[in-house]
């Protein structure tokens, strides 16, 4: 399990239906993306909604989700930083989004998961979706983080120690931004949150993600 502060993320319904279709809805749009040919993926994805990830690359904000889903089901106790923290918010801020803007596709998501989760989307639905993340990120410091990244170090150093910034929290913050390649081992980390051949499928995609930049260098 995964502790932010003090606090376990309980596992619940509306956890897996905000991270079922934050996964979906951005394996959708990369499989799009590959069928236009675009070699260039970035602008989308679940992790946007987080300013100072917007350029991770799909396929990466994909991991980065399995490996927090695989950590969150875990016995073992993880203490979060504030990449953990700005995945359980660009979760739940995309989920909520998608069920406002398109409930018909909100509604195959959840139908067809590996969990039976009766799912009616509403504009109640969205709002206690977008709300999980309440208890969780309250500081909100990783929205932050995109203000000081233009800024001289002293200045900005000066300004997160004002904001009370956890330089150590963010550090994988910064590691992400550079990150191409992904693992392909899907189905260990997608237990419960996608079927078999989901699993298999979106594999299958993440590893024509790779290779598109080996082809574009």
């Amino acid at each position: 399990m995964i502790t932010f502060s003090s606090k376990s993320l309980p596992f619940s319904q509306d956890v897996f239906i905000a991270f079922r279709i934050a996964i979906l809805e951005t394996e959708e749009r990369l499989t799009l993306a590959h069928q236009i040919d675009l070699t260039d993926h970035s602008g989308f994805g679940y992790l946007t909604q987080v300013p100072f990830l917007k350029s991770v690359p799909p396929q990466v904000q994909i991991d980065l989700l399995l490996t927090f889903w695989d950590r969150y089901l875990a016995r073992e106790r993880f203490a979060s930083d504030y990449l953990d923290e700005s995945i359980v918010y660009a979760v739940c801020e995309t989920a909520a989004t998608l069920v406002r803007s398109q409930p018909t596709v909100a509604s195959r998501f959840i139908e067809t998961g590996p969990l039976n989760c009766p799912f009616t989307p509403s504009g109640e639905s969205a709002d206690r979706l977008q709300k999980l993340h309440l208890d969780y990120v309250s500081n909100g410091h990783f929205l932050l983080l995109s203000q000081f990244q233009d800024l001289p170090p002293d200045e900005a150093r000066e300004l997160k120690r004002e904001y009370g910034i956890n330089s150590d929290s963010s550090e994988r913050m910064f590691d992400v931004l550079s990150q191409w390649h992904v693992s392909t081992d899907v189905e260990s980390r997608a237990i419960g949150l996608l079927t078999e051949s989901e699993s298999t499928r979106l594999s299958q995609v993440l590893t024509t993600s790779m290779g598109l930049r080996k082809v574009s260098e």
